[in-house]
């Protein structure tokens, strides 16, 4: 005989551990893909507050620079102004006292002496136009009759009784211009450079221009951050809205495939000239600050999960010691322990399946009009009669065991 499948009933309780398990699992799977994604883009936007307190830093940096100047163009004299060999001395004396490669001092006629005594003349530059009519100016100077060597320069208006009587300018030297520019960040682990509104690379860290030498890139006169992205794929932002936030000294943030690998790049006006500070990031270092986040977290996710699990493959393990203690206790006749006609019947279907030759016979057995014996003796003697029967049986069929195999 085979069990009808159209009986079997669905185990409802075996089954609630193991959906618990699969909503923890998922619960927990998802916790960590939200959560990690909130991290990157969490990462991604320290990148522009941090960007913006490394801009700070250099701009206080530079405001104390322009101090220095400021203190000294203050003292000058008319006298100073007149006496070649006093102003010499001025500006040598400036120059040995400050950071600054040279120090010079700009007539309003053009004419400039620097503190070696060497003179030309820088009427028609940039920096002396703006200085002379009263700004404060950093400018990347190139080419200078000055210096043919690449220098930062920051110049100022001397003023005596009210009146522009010059320009004070304090040079650096590229490199030593790069020392306090990286002295002045705290993001280290990106690449930073400072550009102009129009994109135009004015100098980088160290690392930023390795980086740049590594990719056949140099920052020149004709160096333009747009021109090394404008093949780029972006994910976040475009290249028009890059120029669209230089050009209105906006902040802001892109992202972008470059170079074989996906960079997030910030930029933050650094409210001198029209110069910006950009950091780019390379995307596994957004990862590896959004480990660094989530790392805790990611713990507890992990230690509430096992515990999940191990109450769950707890319950599981007691469910299934109870449908098995259950599945025992209704295959066996409550008064005389012996298996129910349902269950007898299928272990002997099931060893008639597992023999695949031989004979065998069944013993059955029947009480004659037992409904007498417990009109006669009541339900209690039945009863007993039962038991002893059962076990007599018992008794009978660890006797054939070792012919026939066990059955019951």
């Amino acid at each position: 005989m085979r069990r009808n499948p159209a009986n079997r009933t669905f185990d409802w309780k075996g089954a609630i551990p193991m959906l618990l398990l699969a909503v923890v699992l998922a619960i927990t799977i998802g916790g960590i893909v939200i959560s990690w994604h909130v991290s990157v883009r969490e990462t991604a936007y320290r990148q522009v507050v941090d960007l913006e307190q490394d801009t700070k830093g250099l701009y206080d940096e530079l405001a104390r620079q322009f101090a220095v100047l400021d203190g000294y163009a203050a003292s000058f004299t008319q006298e100073q102004l007149r006496v070649h060999s006093m102003l010499l001395e001025k500006l040598k004396r400036c120059a040995y006292n400050t950071e600054f490669s040279y120090v010079c001092f700009a007539y309003p006629d053009g004419t400039l002496y620097r503190n070696d005594d060497v003179a030309v003349q820088v009427d028609h530059r940039n920096y002396f136009q703006r200085a002379i009519g009263g700004s404060r100016v950093v400018e990347f100077l190139e080419n200078s009759t000055i210096d043919p060597t690449p220098r930062v320069g920051m110049a100022i208006p001397v003023t005596i009784n009210g009146r522009i009587e010059g320009v004070l300018l304090g040079l650096y030297s590229r490199s030593g211009f790069q020392t306090l520019f990286q002295g002045a960040t705290f993001s280290r682990d990106s690449l930073t450079y400072i550009c102009d509104s129009t994109g135009q690379l004015i100098l980088g860290t160290q690392a930023a221009e390795q980086f740049l030498n590594e990719n056949g890139l140099h920052i020149t006169q004709d160096s333009s951050l747009v021109n090394i992205i404008d093949k780029a794929r972006f994910s976040l932002g475009s290249k028009e809205q890059l120029l669209e936030d230089l050009a209105a000294g906006r902040s802001g943030q892109v992202a972008y495939d470059y170079a074989g690998a996906h960079r997030y790049t910030a930029y933050v006006p650094l409210g001198v000239n029209d110069w910006y500070i950009l950091s780019v990031l390379h995307e596994k270092q957004i990862f590896q600050s959004a480990i660094g986040i989530t790392g805790m977290f990611y713990g507890l996710i992990l230690f509430t999960m096992l515990a999940a699990m191990f109450i769950i493959i707890h319950l599981m393990v007691r469910e299934r010691k109870r449908a098995r203690l259950e599945k025992a206790r209704l295959e066996r006749d409550d008064l005389t322990g012996l298996l129910t006609e349902k269950a007898f019947l299928d272990r002997v279907t099931n060893w008639q399946k597992s023999m695949r030759t031989g004979e065998f016979c069944l013993v059955y057995l029947d009480i004659y009009k037992f409904k007498l014996i417990n009109e006669m003796f009541g339900y209690a003697k039945g009863d007993e009669l039962l038991c002893a029967l059962g076990e007599e049986l018992e008794k009978f069929s660890r006797q054939l065991n070792g012919l026939c195999g066990r059955i019951s």
